[in-house]
This record gives structure tokens, sequence and C-alpha cells, in this order.
């Protein structure tokens, strides 16, 4: 597998918005599974709202958290971190398996 290059999903860059599909990407190439997300927290007044959402790995484990002003952008937020979770996780020499 090709190392994740993880300045291309820093926060505020064009890329960011790709993130929920290259983490689905993942997760359908390594797991054949759909990446599920878990809404953790919601916080704050009716009209202010912070929601955590995390992102779960193949074993229900959270292995990233994100936060943001809808759940659309904690999800999005999550998937960035889940993506350089994995970047430092797999091992990435391509004549051995990947895992976890």
């Amino acid at each position: 597998m090709k190392a994740l290059n993880t300045t291309k999903y820093q926060k505020g860059t064009k890329h960011s918005t790709q993130k929920c599909g290259d983490v689905e990407i993942l997760y359908q190439k390594e797991f054949k599974l759909t990446p599920k997300y878990l809404q953790l927290a919601i916080d704050g007044p009716p009209h202010n709202r912070i929601f955590t959402m995390g992102v779960l790995d193949k074993n229900g484990d959270i292995i990233a958290r994100g936060t943001g002003k809808t759940k659309k952008e904690a999800e999005q937020e999550a998937s960035r971190l889940a993506l350089i979770y994995y970047d430092e996780t797999f091992n990435v020499d391509s004549d051995s398996e990947i895992e976890l």
C-alpha cells in the first residue's frame, strides 16, 4: 500500500472535503467494510451546537474523534484524523501484508 500523504489532509485545504470518501475507500480496500461513525457528544445551546463524532475501526473501537458545528463537519474532521492514524499504523512495506 502506498503511504498516505497526510499534508494533503490538513484542515482547511481544498482536499479536506475528500476525507470521508478517502476513509471509505481505505475501509473498502483493506477491510471490505464501510466505515462507521458514532455520535459521541452534542454540546452547546440549540442555536450553537458543537458535535463530536468518532470513527470506529473494524472491531468497533474509536480510532479518531472530530468536532464541528455540524455532524458532517465533525465526521470530516474525524475522517482526517483516522487517515493520519492509519498512515501511522499500517506497515507500508510493499512486500508484506498490511495489518493493524
